[in-house]
This record gives structure tokens, sequence and C-alpha cells, in this order.
């Protein structure tokens, strides 16, 4: 639709749509300063550059607004004159219903399959080191997850029974067999956010909205066919696409590495984490601060009278609705806030401009609040958006700082992406500081209260999201195909070839096969190929395991293998090692890769038989290496004079060295299993059932 470049009904204020860009050192006054010059020719083009590339980005997203206005409007007097969605719309919908089910249907499958593999071990494992409450726990765990999941997943079909879809439109493509469902999936698209399929139609099938489709007209027996090819698809499609987002998380860790290295970078850090934590702030005539809940109600209580219910579709129709006028609104807001910060006295200029966000798309919204938010669209609260962009930390800190001390904004609920602590690979690497706020919108219906989400992104981390091979593209593809979810990167459970084949492809990040070679004292035929093989995916370049538990295994000398392949992975950050009789040559393996690795930083080698030669090498390690923080070695028989020798090269570092177990978690001696062979496999049968 073209709109011209007329803006004037959206009531931007154009003193702010371009708040700042770099400043140029202004010309010194007359007999100010000896070798003071004014900015060169060159500097003043790049400036004047810059500020049309701001200025040319700002009017292209307020047009982009002001375009939807009227569609947004007609599309929600149609939803009030007869409840029904547009056509349109209504496909739109279906589509990204189809698309939320078919994935939730994946993770609870993939759920109940390590559940299951968590039970079969579970009657394999040998008695010790506190591997009853452990292993029982964590089967526990599961079984409390998975029955979420599934009533998530059944309270998803509901709403949807509810959402009229169209599913017509797709059900005369399935065919009718299992073997041809099978045949369609290896043709289709994975997922609707392909690249590699350019603008889909939301009428087209892909395998995910094929899944959907079958577990909602209850076809268990196709879904679980379009299931089978999905992941092996999956595995081959995740495998390729982590080796492009893993270059991403180099260049957005560079980034991270320079701006936390200059001068003053260390306060303003603790600074953005101060701020973090004084949200949600003080509101209303009492000055108490509100919980997410009291502001749900501000927002509900300025609604008009036309508001549908939440729980329906309807809803976001609504809200996308007032969300047009509102995005311009929240831009006028925070563009006077950063003028104003960034002109103050004393202020860092870090040449920060924002930009206006588009509302989001009615097909991420459904989509977020189908797998997220339990169906409740209310919940999906950054439909309103507002981008702020800068170049320095210190600029990002006054501009936060800014924010909070707005009265035109109430704070909400803050994300600090730059903080130390936070991982920032299940986002691709990315970092900003997300805000949610509440703020004052008007319009015809009077003044209401609406939340807005304002992202402050470093202008070099931009750089790297936009660009063509990667970036925010190709990690919108890998989080449709929930690479970084966790129910999907965590396996907990034994061996196989599919384990395998997705350590080596990067989809896991947390592993748990703990017991899970061994078989009532016994280990299980092939065990060393088996450790081979892990060794193999370790030494992946797309490897991206960062929790490793491989307690209680007995793997003798093949446990050397692992700490082998530790000198070269760089993804491992945590290694369980415990009970597996590595003896004085295991932990001689284990102290030369912690000469060299520099990723672990915390080991568990607890009930190894190191011996004092073994503690001694570790102790040699520790010298070099400063990174491990968590080092358990209790019951591996040291003498007094190792301990010390341990202690002393552990230092004054922060963290935990624990040599002996504390009294209150003493499980003492390892059972003999052959003793209690019988005993065991009655209770766990007992425990399970």
């Amino acid at each position: 639709m073209g709109c011209g470049s007329s803006h004037s009904s959206a009531a931007v204020d154009r003193k702010a749509a371009v708040p700042r860009t770099r400043k140029v050192a202004p010309a010194p006054d007359a007999g100010v300063g000896v070798g003071l010059h004014p900015p060169s020719k060159k500097k003043q083009t790049a400036a004047a550059k810059h500020a049309a590339y701001v200025r040319s980005k700002v009017d292209k997203a307020i047009g982009k607004i002001t375009c939807a206005l009227p569609e947004l409007e007609r599309d929600w007097q149609a939803v009030a004159g007869d409840g029904a969605l547009p056509t349109e719309l209504a496909s739109e919908v279906t589509a990204e219903t189809l698309d939320a089910i078919g994935t939730m249907y994946c993770t609870v499958q993939y759920l109940k399959a390590q559940k299951n593999e968590i039970k079969g071990n579970l009657l394999k494992s040998v008695i010790g080191r506190n591997k009853t409450s452990d292993a029982y726990s964590n089967l526990d765990k599961h079984n409390q997850h998975v029955a979420v999941e599934e009533d998530r997943l059944a309270h998803a079909c509901s709403a949807a029974a509810r959402w009229r879809l169209l599913l017509g439109t797709f059900e005369d493509s399935v065919p009718e067999s299992s073997a041809q469902i099978a045949a369609l999936c290896n043709s289709l698209p994975l997922a609707s956010t392909d690249p590699s399929q350019p603008d889909p139609s939301p009428t087209s099938l892909t395998v995910q909205r094929l899944m959907g489709l079958c577990v909602l007209n209850d076809k268990r027996k196709h879904a679980a066919a379009a299931l089978k090819v999905y992941n092996q698809r999956r595995g081959q499609a995740t495998g390729e696409l982590v080796a492009t987002i893993l270059k991403d998380i180099e260049s957005y860790d560079a980034v991270c590495r320079e701006i936390t290295g200059v001068p003053g970078a260390e306060g303003v850090l603790l600074e953005l984490d101060r701020l973090s934590h004084l949200a949600p702030q003080p509101f209303g005539d009492d000055l108490k601060p509100l919980d997410i809940e009291g502001f749900d109600d501000l927002v509900l209580s300025t609604a008009g009278n036309d508001a549908p219910r939440s729980s329906r579709v309807e809803y976001a129709v609504y809200i996308r609705k007032l969300a047009g006028a509102g995005s311009i609104a929240l831009y006028n807001i925070v563009a006077n806030v950063v003028v104003a910060a960034e002109t103050a006295d004393g202020s860092v200029h870090g040449g920060a401009y924002v930009v206006p966000g588009g509302v989001k798309k009615l097909a991420r919204c459904v989509f977020k609040t189908v797998t997220k938010y339990n169906c409740d669209f209310q919940m999906c609260k950054d439909i309103m958006r507002c981008t702020v962009v800068t170049t320095s930390l210190a600029s990002v800190a006054q501009i936060v700082k800014a924010i909070f001390a707005s009265t035109d904004v109430v704070v909400v609920r803050v994300k600090n992406r730059f903080a130390a602590g936070f991982d920032s690979k299940p986002a691709g690497g990315y970092r900003d500081y997300q805000i949610l706020v509440v703020f004052k919108s008007s319009g015809k219906e009077g003044e209401r209260w609406l939340y807005g989400e304002i992202q402050i992104n470093l202008e070099q981390m931009v750089e790297i999201k936009a660009q063509p091979n990667g970036g925010h593209a190709t990690y919108k593809f890998a989080r449709s195909l929930a690479a970084f979810d966790e129910n999907v990167y965590t396996h907990s459970g034994s061996w196989s070839t599919r384990t395998e084949n997705m350590i080596t492809a990067g989809v896991l990040m947390k592993v748990d096969m703990q017991g899970a070679f061994t078989e009532i004292g016994k280990l299980v035929n092939g065990t060393a190929i088996i450790v081979k093989k892990l060794v193999t995916s370790l030494l992946s370049p797309n490897c991206r395991v960062q929790h490793l538990n491989l307690q209680d295994n007995y793997l003798n000398s093949d446990g050397s293998s692992i700490a082998i392949a530790l000198k070269v992975n760089t993804s491992v950050v945590s290694i369980r090692m415990g009970g597996n009789k590595l003896g004085r040559e295991g932990a001689l393996s284990f102290a030369e890769a912690l000469r060299v690795n520099r990723s672990i930083t915390s080991v568990d080698l607890c009930t190894n038989n190191l011996g004092d030669d073994g503690g001694k090498a570790i102790a040699d390690a520790l010298l070099t290496n400063k990174i491990v923080s968590d080092l358990r070695l209790s019951d591996n028989g040291f003498s007094a004079d190792t301990e010390k020798v341990l202690t002393a090269a552990w230092g004054m570092r922060s963290g935990t060295l624990e040599l002996s177990k504390p009294d209150k978690t003493s499980i003492g001696p390892v059972f003999d299993p052959t003793v209690v062979l019988g005993k065991a496999k009655r209770f766990y049968k007992n425990m399970i059932s």
C-alpha cells in the first residue's frame, strides 16, 4: 500500500525524530585553546552522511507505521462487526497456530523419549555416591515436566478449536497413510521461517504445520510419522545453522570483549546491574511498586468496553489496532528522553538515535502466545516497541538511567543482557538492554495505559545482526526449530546414534549420561566404542555442549580419552566425572587438560581413586589454570600432605574446592553392586511404578 511520505496523522515530534547523530566537536571560539582545530571536511561529510542515514531510517519506520494505521483499524472493525477474522488474517492465524502446536508436539515427544531413557537407565544403575536419590529425583523432575508440557499442548488444542481456524486449506493436501505422510514431509520446507523459502504464503504447508494439523485432528500415527522425518531433517538443518550462528556468536563476543575492555567499563556494568534491580518502579499515590499482575490490571482498566477477552485471538487484533498510534507515542517519549540524556551537562555523547519499532506481526503474536503464554494474548507485552542504538556501554547506562528518571513511563521489568553472568548463546550471541514499560497513549478513544518495550542496542551488534549470511534471519529459523529451546538442547539418558549426531551437529548443550554405560556393576558391551564416538563428537567444530555429566559409569582407563578431548574442545564449561575409577592415569590426563583448557570452570572428579600422584598433578595444573572456580576432589585417597598442596595451589581464588564430603552429605563407601543385585532390581522397579 502506497502512502507517500506524509506522516502528519501520526503526530510525530519532528524535533525528536532524529535525537542526535554522532557529535562532531564544534569549532573553537576565537582565541581559545592553541592547537584546537575545527573538524575536517572528511569528518563533517561522514557526520552528515550518518545523519542522513538515521533520518532516512526513522522516516521509513514512521512511514511504515503510518501506512499500517488504516489497515489495523479496518481489521479491528471487521472483527468487531461480526466477531470473525477477515479471511487473510484467519489464514495467518491458522498457519501460525499449526506451527505452534507442531512445535509443542515435537517438544512433548522429545521429553517423553528422554523420560523413557531415564527409566531404563534407572533399572540398570549401580548404587553409590547418592545415586539412588539423584536418579529418582531426575525421573520425578522429567515426569512433572512431561505432564506440564502435555497440559500446555492440550490447552493449545482446546483454544485452537475455539478460534475458528481455516483448516480446510491444509487438510486437502494431507494424504491418508503414514507412509505417504513421511514421503510428503521429505519434500516440504521444515518451517515457514526457512530462509530458502522467500515470502512463504500463510497457506503453504510445512512439516511443522502438518504435524500441528495431525495433532489437532487427533491423527497421532500420522503425527508420529511426520515427527520422525522432522527430527531427521531438523538434526541436519540445525547442524548447518549452528555452524553459521557460532560464527555470529564469535563476532558478538568480540564486540563484547572490546566494549568491556575499555577503562571504566567495569563500573558501567555494575551500574547497569544496579539499575536492573530497581524494577518494578514505584507507582501510584502511595508510591508502592506494583507487581506484574498489578500493571496488567492498570492496562486492562483503561481498555475500552469493546475489548475482547484476552484468551481470544481477536484480542491480538484489538491490541494491534492500539499499537499503531501507541508505537509512535512511545517513540516520541523515548526520543525526547534520549535527546535530553545526550545533551545534558557532563553527558556521554554516544551518537544515540531512536527508531520506532513496527507493530509486532500477528503471526509472531500468535506463535509466541500459544507456545509461551498458554494462549493468553495479554501476556504478549512487546507488541509496541522502540529501538535505541548507541555506540558505548557508558551511553547505554546513561540512557537507561534517563528512562528510569522519566515521568512519562513506568519501568515494569528489565532484561540486562550485558550482565556478566548472562549466557548469550541461546540468544544467538546477541546482547542488549530491554526495558518493559507502561506509558500513556492518547487517541480518539481517550487516554490508555499500554505496554511497550524499549530495546537499547549497541550499533556494532546491530550491524552483525543485519548481515545477510547469518544474523537475525538465520537465528529466526533456528529459533523456530527450537534449536535454542532447553527442552531440545538438553539430553538425559543413554547413548544412541541420534545423541551422537545431535552433539556433532551442535544441537545439544546439556548432556547427562550419569550411569548410562553401566548395568548392575558390569560395563555395557561396547562402552569403549561409545566413549570413542563421544570423544569424536566433542571434537566436532560445531559442538556446543556446555554441561557434560558422565558420573558413575566405571569408565576406568577409557575416561582418559574424555580428558584428551577437553584439551581441544572449547564449549564445555562443566564436566562431572565422579565414580569412574579413573585412577592415577586418569588424574594425569585431566591435569594435562586443565593446563591448556580455558573454558571449563567446574570439574567433579570425586570417588576416582586418583591417589597422591594424581592430586599433585592437578595441583600443578591449577598454578597455570586460573579459570576453574569449582573443583570437587573428595574421596580420592589423598594424604594430608597432598591436600595441603592442593589448597596452596587453589590459593585465594573465589569458588569451591572440595577435598572431603561434608558430614551431612557423606554416604560412606560405594557398595559392591554384585552384593545388592536382587535388592537393587526390586527397589528400582517399585520406585518407578
